[in-house]
C-alpha cells in the first residue's frame, strides 16, 4: 500500500489554490484600472444669483476634463455651468486627482431663499445626486 494524498484531495487543493491566486490577482489589478469616480462635496445657492455645486475627483491618478466628462442637472434638467476653482477665483478645464472643482450655474429666477432643489452630477464612471437647499 502506497502512502500519500488521494487524487481527490490533491485536485481540491489545486482548485482552492487557483481560486485564491485568481482572487488576489483580480484585487491587485482592480487597483491599477482608473475609475474616475466623483462625489458631490457641497451643493447650495448664492441667494438669488447662482447654484453652486462642488465636485470632487476621487481618482488618485487621472484628471477629469470639464465640461466634456461631467454633466450637471438641477431638478432633472441639464444645466450648463462654469467650472471654477473651489475658492471661485479662476476658471478650470479639468479637476485634478483627489481635488475638487466648483460648478457655478447662474440662475436668478429659482434660487430663492428657503427653496430646495436636487443636484445630479454625471461623471465618467458614476453619477451622484444631492439635495441643494437655497
Amino acid at each position: 500500500m502506497k502512502k500519500g494524498i488521494s487524487a481527490i484531495i490533491a485536485t481540491l487543493l489545486l482548485v482552492v489554490i487557483t481560486i485564491g491566486l485568481a482572487g488576489m490577482a483580480a484585487y491587485y489589478f482592480m487597483g491599477l484600472v482608473p475609475s474616475k469616480m466623483i462625489e458631490i462635496v457641497h451643493a447650495g445657492c448664492q441667494t438669488d444669483t447662482a447654484y453652486l455645486i462642488t465636485v470632487k475627483n476621487l481618482d488618485t491618478r487621472l484628471s477629469i476634463t470639464v465640461p466634456d466628462e461631467i454633466s450637471v442637472r438641477v431638478d432633472g434638467t441639464p444645466r450648463p455651468c462654469t467650472w471654477r476653482t473651489v475658492d471661485d477665483t479662476a476658471d478650470i478645464t479639468k479637476i485634478e486627482p483627489q481635488r475638487s472643482g466648483l460648478c457655478k450655474i447662474p440662475d436668478a429666477t429659482t434660487t430663492t431663499a428657503g427653496s430646495y432643489h436636487s443636484a445630479t452630477v454625471v461623471g465618467p464612471s458614476n453619477s451622484v445626486e444631492a439635495p441643494m437647499p437655497c
